[in-house]
């Protein structure tokens, strides 16, 4: 979370849309695909995105996919 946060600070503001746009979506890709990540990976991500909400905005169906996913695998087991 503190890169993400340095990186806020030094970018100009038409490079902080674009950084940020970019970001998210990969942010919404590891948590609808999180089969393939670790819950230290997507309790990470969701972080940021709760820090930094002014900026970054996940999709509901990929946050409850990936919640999903990780009761199935560490719960269920």
């Amino acid at each position: 979370m503190l890169l993400f946060d340095g990186l806020l600070k030094e970018l100009h503001d038409d490079d902080k849309e674009m950084y940020t746009q970019k970001l998210q979506e990969a942010m919404g890709n590891i948590l609808s695909t999180t089969k393939y990540y670790t819950a230290m990976v997507m309790g990470t991500v969701m972080e940021i995105a709760l820090h930094h909400a002014k900026y970054i905005v996940l999709q509901a169906e990929d946050i409850a996919t990936g919640i999903w996913t990780l009761y199935l695998v560490f719960v269920l087991k």
